[in-house]
């Protein structure tokens, strides 16, 4: 169970890379062809929705092997932030579930800022190779795949 949590969005990263290679195949190279022939809703569906219900399922019942992951002790104030941030992933794909795709593009930018972001704080806090790798490809993947819909 340890390994699986630890590496959760390494999985996703690797999942966002299949979809994304197979819909780019599909549409001979074009990542604006990929996603509007449905490229997108499979990201969103894995990155936008599953990710955050893993995360928040994650941080809410198994918050004490996400911090010693991290390399920390787990305290008050860690508990009271995986709680937090548990409801907070678990909101986000709530929302994403009950959008339309054209919706869901707003959210899926905060959402994969939101995951870059935390990529950044690992790095500067030097935790994990593995937690910084697995939030910049699941997060870099969802931000690229909302492109097409802002341009």
């Amino acid at each position: 169970m340890k390994i699986l949590i630890r590496n959760i969005f390494l999985i996703y990263g690797f999942l966002g890379t299949i979809v994304a290679a197979v819909f780019l195949v599909q549409s001979n190279g074009s990542w604006m062809v990929a996603m509007e022939s449905g490229g997108q809703t499979w990201l969103f569906s894995i990155l936008l929705i599953s990710m955050p219900i893993t995360g928040g399922l994650g941080h809410l019942f198994f918050g004490d092997l996400v911090v010693e992951g991290q390399k920390h002790e787990h305290n008050h104030a860690s508990r009271m932030f995986q709680w937090e941030l548990g409801v907070f992933c678990l909101i986000i794909a709530l929302v994403a579930m009950v959008m339309p795709l054209s919706g869901q593009v707003s959210l899926a930018l905060v959402w994969s800022l939101f995951v870059l972001a935390a990529g950044v704080r690992h790095v500067v806090k030097k935790e994990p190779v593995r937690t910084w790798v697995g939030d910049f490809w699941a997060g870099g993947i969802l931000l690229s795949s909302c492109m097409p819909s802002l341009f």
